[in-house]
């Protein structure tokens, strides 16, 4: 069994596309890990948020933005990784080019982990 789609254009999960809130019975539901692949617009921003367990890892596949982590920000161009522990606040501060790629791996994928600041 295998499953095929394309990130770009399965939204309905705003880009989420592999965890634990997938549907039963559905291949890419797993407990071990969350896995999504967005394209970000230069007006993105993000509220800052923490995980209470999981550990976060955003990729930058084509693009530049400014991340602020743990109160310090940083600034991620293609190539760029970041690996934020559980109960450290996260934001995407500013998005620098026209368009950003970035991918979002938490491990473990835990239901309602996410909190707002």
């Amino acid at each position: 069994m295998y499953k095929k789609g394309n990130v770009f254009q399965e939204q309905e999960r705003d880009g989420w596309i592999y965890g634990n809130f997938m549907p039963e019975g559905d291949i890419s539901k797993d407990e071990r890990a969350e896995i999504k692949v967005a394209k970000l617009d230069k007006d993105f921003t993000s509220k800052p948020h923490f995980n209470k367990t999981s550990t976060k890892l955003d990729i930058i596949w084509n693009g530049q933005a400014i991340w602020e982590v743990g109160g310090k920000e940083i600034e991620m161009i293609t190539g760029d990784y970041v690996i934020i522990p559980p109960k450290t606040i996260v934001c995407v501060k500013k998005v620098l080019s026209d368009e950003l790629v970035v991918q979002t791996i938490r491990i473990p994928s835990t239901p309602d982990d996410k909190v707002m600041v």
